[in-house]
Formats: C-alpha cells, sequence, structure tokens
C-alpha cells in the first residue's frame, strides 16, 4: 500500500508559518496506518508508520502483507495529520488463489467422468468464436446451478476425446491471450446477462492451460446468452 497524495481542505486556515514550513503534501502526515481486513467496526492496526524526533522522514509505502487464505478483503487506510485530523479510505481487493489449487482442480476435473455436465474441455489452439464462448458460459453456467456445484468450468488447452466408451485427455497449447478479448466483449455488452468467470493461466507440462471458472446461475434465473438460456446439451 502506498500513498500518493494527501489533500487538507481549508488551507487558507493553516497559520503562515505553519504553511510556511509544509514543502510538499506528505508534510501534512503526522502518522498513517492500514488495517489489511478491516470489518466495518473497530479499526485494527496492521500496519503503521510516524514520525519521531529523531526520523522525521515519513516511509510512504508499507510493508508487503499476504493473506492466509484467498478471497476477497476490505482495507482501511487511516492517515492523521499534523493537526489530528483523521482522514480514511477504503479499498477493496481480492487475494488471488494459489497457483497450486487451480493446477490441483485441472486434474481433479480431468479425472471426471466425461459426460459431467458442467465441465468442458476444449483444445482451442487457435481464436475462439465469440458466440461460442458465450453459448459455453451460459449453459456452464446454468449447469453448475442445477447439478449443486460452486461453479461451472471451460478449459482451454485440453483435448477431450473418446474411444470404445472411454475416454483420454492430452493437454495441447492454445495461443496466448486466447479467450481473454472475447470474455472482456461480452463482460461490457449491457444487453447481455452473463456471470464474470474468472481467468486462470496455468502452466502445465510445459503446456498452457487456460481455466475459466463461471458463477453459477442464481436460483430461479437462468444464465442467457442473446436471450436465451442454455445447457450442454441444448
Amino acid at each position: 500500500m502506498a500513498l500518493k497524495d494527501f489533500v487538507i481542505p481549508n488551507t487558507e486556515l493553516i497559520p503562515e508559518e505553519v504553511r510556511g514550513k509544509v514543502k510538499k503534501w506528505s508534510d501534512y502526515i503526522d502518522y498513517w496506518a492500514v488495517d489489511w481486513d478491516f470489518q466495518n467496526d473497530t479499526f485494527m492496526q496492521g500496519w503503521v508508520a510516524f514520525r519521531t524526533r529523531k526520523e522525521r522522514k515519513l516511509p510512504l509505502t508499507s510493508d508487503p502483507h499476504t493473506y492466509d487464505k484467498p478471497g476477497k478483503y476490505r482495507i482501511l487506510v487511516k492517515v492523521i495529520d499534523i493537526f489530528g485530523n483523521d482522514t480514511s479510505q477504503a479499498l477493496d481487493v481480492e487475494a488471488p488463489v494459489p497457483t497450486d489449487y487451480f493446477i490441483g482442480k485441472l486434474h481433479e476435473l480431468m479425472g471426471l467422468p466425461t459426460e459431467t455436465e458442467w465441465v468442458e474441455f476444449k483444445e482451442a489452439k487457435n481464436n475462439f468464436d465469440f458466440d461460442d464462448l458465450g453459448r459455453y458460459f451460459s449453459a456452464l453456467s446454468n449447469e453448475a446451478n442445477l447439478n449443486g456445484q460452486p461453479a461451472g468450468w471451460l478449459i482451454f488447452g485440453v483435448t477431450n476425446q473418446h474411444t470404445s466408451g472411454n475416454s483420454w485427455i492430452e493437454l495441447s497449447a492454445p495461443e496466448a491471450g486466447i479467450g481473454k478479448a472475447q470474455t472482456e466483449r461480452f463482460q461490457n455488452k449491457p444487453t447481455t446477462r452473463l456471470p464474470s468467470p474468472t481467468i486462470h493461466e496455468l502452466m502445465v507440462e510445459d503446456r498452457r492451460v487456460v481455466l475459466f471458472r463461471i458463477p453459477p446461475a442464481p436460483s430461479g434465473v437462468p444464465t442467457t446468452w442473446r436471450g436465451h438460456p442454455l445447457w450442454t446439451n441444448s
């Protein structure tokens, strides 16, 4: 966390002798602190920087912070100026899931029966059609809801083939950036009711694999693409 600017209102009310000593915006700050997991109640100081008589320079960048668990967190930054006034700013962040989790999830999904409705594997070596991506997101979101799953999964870079009733899965290698542009495109379409998938790129056995984690449709409100709800068999 870093402070980039700080403004005190009504600077014309600041005594002349104080204003004369202020050379930059940070000179107005006495100390500042960070609550890395603010719960909208008591401020829990997780890091603090302040001036001392011996050291007048104020650090403007905090120490790095690592969350023990992935998920969404609210950071609250509290700044106390040289007049004792308290200014706070909240920031919502999301701690990423470790890569090892997604590698484990990939192998778990690859071990599922091939008829699993809420998982789809695609080789996707070249560009993937925008409409196809929208249809898959709609279908997998709805199937995840119907099957009581926390998410549907679309996976690029894995070839799923069937032989004599059995299945075998091998890794391929989709081109760099595939899926991202299409995903951003439909996320910006106000007329399309689609979930917001998260994209996770992995290197597995020196091959690039892309996982789309697709939130399930809300109960009773199917996810649609171009006005129509879809399922994996539709």
